[in-house]
């Protein structure tokens, strides 16, 4: 009996709380709901101040300076976009409230895609007939495809010729008015059979004339005569023989010795051509100057010369010049190539930079003949 009286008293409990909040839920909806439109509407009043002051403005700027800078120096457009970014951002033009501004990088592809196309237009407005065209070879690593054991391609690097094409080429007559070539002098560049200039006479169906780089000339008989008087070669930038392997120094230790000046025939040439020449050759010009005159300046002692590379035949011939003026007593070796390279190398050099126009070619090969 106690326990039925027992259960009974918990349900009426039961039933009693549930009543209870039943009016507790029917007495809060009001307020409640009043808090829910009450908060609602201040949102919507909130949302509709907050898109009046922050309307998104679309940036219309044209980007023509960078994606050109980008072209030049080869910058990708994810890293010309942050670079533009963070200047814009030094300048305060980019802040937390104004971001309008901003760069983005497919931005920055469009542009640079929009000016390479203005500037083609501009170049066939501008060049409609070309007279004369001049290339250059270059070997640089280039990644590649490799079939390995496996079966499969992997990336490589390796060392190829270097290609750089700006466009497909056009029909035949555009080209109808070619009537030079310029190159260096190298066989396969001059080659009589298959050299790129002859193949070029037998696609126009016309004889060109042949431009040839006398520099490029000049270099050719100090490389003969240094493999003939030392040794060959043993790498890109390295030699076999006695000489060779002691110019390969840190040449500013070296103090300037009581040398013997000689006789050349490197004259002085004008300031705008000297003003021309790059920071090799002007450590030849000054060195050879020091060499025949018997005065070497601080200056020049602590100038480098360059380091050696079998395609740069300049920096040899600084190196050789300040050996001897670091020698005491220097070899009969060493003494017979500084003596080519002031009475031949070096005027013939000069004489060609300071006369670098094709009709000039005549008298610079005369005046290289003569000094032989």
């Amino acid at each position: 009996m106690t326990t039925s009286k027992n259960i009974v008293k918990q349900k009426e409990k039961r039933r009693n709380m549930k009543e209870k909040k039943g009016n507790e839920e029917i007495t809060c909806s009001p307020t409640s709901q009043e808090f829910i439109e009450c908060d609602f509407e201040e949102f919507e009043s909130l949302d509709s101040s907050t898109s009046n002051t922050h309307k998104y403005t679309r940036n219309h700027n044209q980007l023509r300076n960078l994606a050109i800078m980008c072209d030049r120096y080869q910058i990708c457009d994810r890293a010309g976009a942050v670079i533009a970014n963070a200047v814009l951002q030094d300048y305060g033009i980019i802040t937390q409230e104004e971001d309008s501004q901003i760069i983005d990088r497919n931005k920055l592809r469009r542009s640079r895609f929009s000016v390479r196309k203005e500037l083609a237009n501009e170049a066939h407005e501008t060049i409609r007939d070309i007279s004369a065209i001049y290339f250059d070879g270059r070997k640089d690593q280039t990644r590649v495809l490799v079939e390995r054991e496996d079966g499969h391609l992997h990336q490589d690097t390796s060392i190829e010729e270097h290609y750089t094409v700006l466009s497909e080429p056009g029909n035949q007559e555009r080209n109808s008015n070619l009537m030079a070539v310029g190159a260096d002098g190298a066989r396969v560049n001059t080659g009589v059979y298959n050299g790129c200039i002859r193949l070029l006479d037998l696609e126009f169906t016309k004889p060109l004339h042949w431009f040839i780089c006398q520099l490029h000339g000049n270099e050719l008989p100090l490389r003969h005569l240094f493999q003939i008087i030392d040794e060959k070669t043993s790498g890109p930038n390295s030699f076999k023989g006695v000489i060779g392997k002691k110019l390969n120094c840190d040449f500013t230790c070296k103090p300037i010795a009581a040398y013997h000046p000689l006789c050349g025939k490197t004259q002085l040439i004008d300031c705008d051509s000297l003003k021309n020449l790059n920071k090799d050759q002007k450590c030849l010009y000054n060195i050879c100057h020091a060499v025949q005159t018997g005065i070497c300046s601080s200056e020049l002692a602590l100038m480098q010369p360059g380091p050696i590379h079998h395609a740069r035949w300049t920096t040899l011939g600084n190196r050789l010049l300040r050996s001897y003026i670091s020698t005491i007593h220097p070899t009969p070796e060493l003494s017979r190539l500084v003596n080519f390279i002031v009475n031949y190398y070096a005027p013939v050099w000069f004489r060609i930079k300071s006369n670098p126009i094709c009709t000039d070619a005549p008298k610079n090969m005369f005046f290289a003949i003569s000094l032989l």
